[in-house]
């Protein structure tokens, strides 16, 4: 039996990059942030019930503490925007 030459597909679909989805606002804040490990349980499974991520969940938080408190701009200064 003679020996066939080896060739790699010309296109790998794991390897090709897809068009990410662009985030909903024109800016986003990345971070990291320490919990203490009692809070991991009840922020997975309230993001489960609410079926998003544990960083939507905390978004979402975030947003309505926001809106409850509309004058939080106020105090900040040029160095905290």
């Amino acid at each position: 039996m003679a020996r066939q030459k080896f060739e790699a597909p010309k296109a790998n679909p794991y390897t090709e990059t897809q068009p990410q989805e662009q985030p909903k606002s024109n800016e986003i804040y990345r971070f990291n942030a320490k919990f203490p490990i009692e809070c991991k349980a009840y922020l997975q499974e309230m993001a489960w019930r609410n079926r998003t991520t544990t960083t939507e969940y905390l978004a979402r938080l975030v947003l309505a503490d926001m809106e409850a408190h509309p004058n939080w701009k106020d105090s900040l200064d040029a160095l905290n925007t």
